[in-house]
């Protein structure tokens, strides 16, 4: 009787072979037939679906007459009397037509070893029988011999040697079965050797056993010079021992050993395609308490993709638990899949295994009892990035919201510091030397050190002239890269194991360092490093422009000193620093030529010496409240002239932070001082005027028309990210104009990680409002594409081109840009026209002569864009 009870991971194991198994028929039954699985071979042999089948009789692929003569009965009883029951016959296949079938039926176990139902194996030998009934018609006068039995029958008489062992027999009688089992001929008489010398000595020792013991026995043998077969073999004794004879009745079971290699082989080809999964995947099995509650899960099985995704070897596993095999997992990893071998439920999960530092996205499935299965894939940086995106939208929006330029690097780095998950973030200035910064504060996580406070650049690694050169540092392990591996000391002792430095250049000097400082060694993505860049720069930016308005209002402040003192020169001195600020007449009454820097010290270097004294005791006095009214002679600082200047000030603020401001007038030549040149930043205001305008009609034009709010924010955010983007194409550039390559790529980003979408055309600048046009219609195509079109499946692919032509009718540079779709869904107009419809539409509207072309083709979408070049290439384009 064959045993299928499930032990271990079996049951899984053997309903996977099962259903995978499509050259039989295998359907299981219980004890009266009602059949409760049904494999996949035997929907394609039998015509009828698994969800058609389970639960009606075994008989409904019996034929008529078998059901009357209650032909699955006497199988079942066969096989539970022998352990099988083994058979030929017609069945039925769903349309009412018959097939030829050899089949087995066997009895089913459980892990007790009661019986709880049977087994029948099914294999289509319509094409056999029909020939072998060719063949019977031909000889059917004939047949009558051989129908009494299938099986092979024949009498043996054993010959011993003088040692009493089994040497050799001979056959007495034979069936007409027996030439057709063994191929032998003629054999009555015959000793085996005769016939087939290098008979193995096996079957002479075992029907030497059975004629001495004097007891049957049931085996299955191989006999190679038999045709290479196996037999299923019964031999027992036949009359007195001392008669040394035996009756055997066998059977060829070749094909059917042959079916069993081809299942073990199929087996092995599943197990195959399962090891080489690229999805992990996770066969396990939930642990209970004394009350019956799950408390921890046990791993039954993994495949290989599993321990290159968790970072463990997969040999290890099977039979552990997970909170042994990862200690500190999250509770939330055991709950819910607790969850669902309780309620049968399947689940989808995204989530985080903290001290693995991944992120996994997959699903988890009920199998059967306390069994799950889980498939799953890392996503950890596409979770990482997400949050990048989402810190670089609040840090545009925070530093939107303050006031105070000083307070916005500490912002920055409280924003960059939490995305990224480190323990330190701040931003530093570089004095003029280049040997030191200062820090004023800076973000850390609890219990991280704060680096506030002026520190020498050199005694931190042999990195510093990367920095003075502009070049980003990015340096996963102190200990093994060799610009700081030599002395770590210094760095491990403010808790850097892992750092970014990001340097701030202008004009050509590095004037500020943002920072990026963790305790633990950091493999550093060239994603994180943009990310870092990205809002380094931004934060900057944005504080130059802050601080430019504040000093708007200095500046104002001095001119109206300028205009009660006559309108002259003027200047500015920070006496804590010695910067000093100063227009162009202050400069020229002093001899320095225009873009030579010179501070305070510089300055009173041009004094005459016969007018220092004086000077010095003017000053002094002004810092005790005095007005500093002083005329006096300078040497010129480049172009060595003596003039005499008068200097009208006063010195202003708090001690500590005091600026002596005034004017100053070349009485020399009794030249008027034009007012100093205003710091205003006009293109900024320009910028931010339209920028908002824009802002404002996408945020308009989406709320509009949007189905629901959720839909509504995320469309709004993209949109929003897509003009962040082509805002920073610009900047990075340092002019107005952004590049069509650049534009198209930043646009599509979001929805093209795989890089299906080809770009290919001429470098090209535009303007910044044709910069933005263009990367919102680009966004819009792509998520269209991304929902409806060719990005909706794995093959399909977006080609966009652009070339330049002259207009015949303006004989004027033309752009002509197409997108074009291939591979996906064929493309069809939208039911409703949304913001994004119209904006694409519109095309670079704005723009003499421009057209767009919209073809829903049956292979794509094609989108074609025509516009005026010397249009897009302005400034106000």
């Amino acid at each position: 009787m064959t045993d299928l009870r499930p032990t271990d991971g079996r049951e899984l194991r053997n309903r996977q072979i099962i259903q995978s198994i499509t050259e039989f028929a295998i359907i299981v039954t219980d004890r009266d037939g009602i059949i409760t699985d049904w494999n996949t071979g035997a929907e394609q042999i039998l015509g009828w679906t698994r969800a058609e089948m389970i639960g009606r009789s075994a008989e409904a692929f019996f034929t008529p007459e078998d059901r009357l003569k209650g032909q699955i009965d006497r199988e079942m009883m066969a096989s539970l009397q022998t352990g099988r029951g083994i058979d030929e016959r017609w069945h039925l296949h769903k349309d009412g037509s018959c097939f030829w079938a050899s089949g087995e039926m066997m009895p089913l176990l459980d892990e007790a070893g009661e019986h709880t139902g049977f087994v029948k194996v099914l294999r289509d030998r319509t094409e056999q029988r029909l020939a072998g009934e060719a063949l019977e018609a031909s000889e059917r006068r004939y047949r009558s011999l051989y129908d009494a039995i299938d099986e092979g029958f024949c009498i043996l008489d054993l010959r011993f040697d003088d040692d009493g062992h089994p040497i050799d027999y001979r056959f007495l009688e034979v069936n007409p079965a027996f030439e057709r089992q063994t191929g032998l001929q003629g054999v009555v008489g015959q000793w085996m050797k005769s016939l087939a010398p290098g008979h193995e000595a096996y079957w002479f020792e075992i029907y030497g056993r059975i004629s001495r013991s004097g007891k049957a026995e049931r085996f299955e043998q191989f006999a190679n010079e038999l045709g290479g077969r196996w037999y299923e073999v019964y031999a027992y004794p036949v009359g007195d021992r001392s008669d040394g004879q035996v009756a055997v009745l066998f059977n060829d079971v070749s094909q059917r050993r042959h079916d069993i290699q081809a299942l073990a082989e199929s087996e092995e080809k599943w197990r195959g395609l399962f090891e080489n999964l690229e999805e992990g995947f996770i066969l396990g099995k939930v642990q209970r308490d004394a009350s019956g509650r799950v408390v921890d899960w046990r791993y039954e099985e993994v495949n290989n993709a599993w321990g290159k995704l968790v970072g463990i070897e997969p040999s290890t596993v099977v039979g552990r638990t997970v909170r042994d095999l990862i200690p500190g997992v999250e509770d939330a990893w055991v709950n819910e899949f607790a969850q669902v071998v309780e309620t049968g439920q399947a689940i989808r999960f995204t989530r985080k295994v903290d001290t693995l530092s991944r992120w996994y996205d997959g699903t988890c499935q009920p199998v059967a009892g306390d069994r799950f299965s889980v498939i799953f894939v890392e996503v950890t940086e596409r979770v990482r990035s997400e949050v990048r995106s989402k810190a670089l939208l609040e840090l545009s929006e925070t530093l939107a919201d303050l006031d105070d330029p000083d307070a916005m690097p500490g912002a920055a780095a409280r924003i960059i510091g939490k995305a990224l998950g480190v323990g330190r973030v701040g931003y530093g200035t570089v004095a003029d030397d280049g040997e030191t910064f200062t820090v004023p504060s800076d973000w850390t996580a609890d219990g991280y050190p704060s680096l506030a406070g002026t520190y020498r650049i050199d005694d931190y690694g042999g990195y510093a002239e990367n920095l003075r050169r502009g070049r980003t540092v990015v340096i996963p392990d102190i200990r093994l890269d060799p610009r700081t591996s030599f002395n770590t000391g210094p760095l491990e002792r403010v808790g850097v194991r892992s750092l970014i430095n990001h340097p701030i250049v202008e004009n050509g000097r590095t004037v500020a360092v943002f920072y990026v400082n963790d305790d633990r060694v950091q493999p550093w993505t060239a994603e994180e490093v943009a990310f870092i860049q990205s809002a380094a720069n931004r934060t900057r930016d944005t504080v130059e422009r802050r601080r430019a308005e504040v000093n708007l209002k200095t500046s104002e402040e001095r001119q109206r000193l300028a205009i009660a003192s006559g309108e002259v020169g003027i200047f500015d001195v920070d006496l804590a620093t010695g910067s000093l600020t100063w227009d162009e007449r202050a400069r020229a009454a002093f001899g320095v030529a225009t873009g030579h820097l010179v501070g305070q010290a510089e300055k009173l270097s041009t004094l005459h010496p016969e007018d220092r004294a004086a000077f010095d005791a003017a000053l002094a006095a002004a810092m005790e409240g005095a007005p500093f009214d002083l005329q006096f002679r300078t040497i010129g600082l480049d172009d060595r002239q003596v003039r005499w200047v008068n200097v009208q000030g006063q010195v202003a603020g708090s001690k500590g932070a005091q600026h002596f401001i005034g004017a100053v007038r070349d009485v020399s030549q009794r030249v008027a001082a034009e007012q100093r040149q205003t710091v205003l930043n006009h293109e900024l205001a320009h910028r931010l005027k339209n920028t908002l305008a824009v802002v404002q009609s996408i945020a308009t034009q989406t709320l509009r028309n949007a189905p629901d709010m959720t839909t509504a924010r995320d469309s709004l955010t993209k949109r929003i990210q897509t003009l962040s983007k082509a805002h920073d194409i610009l900047l990075s550039g340092q002019t107005d104009a952004g590049s069509i390559d650049a534009i198209i790529r930043s646009a599509v980003a979001l929805h093209d990680p795989d890089e299906r979408i080809v770009l290919r055309g001429p470098s090209l600048d535009i303007g910044p409002k044709a910069a933005l046009t263009l990367a919102l219609i680009m966004h819009e195509l792509a998520t269209n594409a991304v929902k409806y079109g060719a990005l909706s499946v794995p093959e399909g692919r977006v080609h966009v081109a652009w070339v330049v032509d002259i207009d015949e009718t303006t004989k004027l540079p033309t752009l002509a840009l197409s997108w074009r779709e291939v591979n996906g869904p064929p493309a069809s107009p939208p039911t409703r026209k949304g913001f994004g419809s119209r904006l694409i539409e519109m095309g670079l509207s704005g723009s003499t002569g421009g057209s767009v072309e919209l073809d829903y083709a049956s292979d794509g979408l094609k989108c074609r864009i025509r516009a005026s070049l010397t249009e897009l290439q302005a400034d106000d384009a």
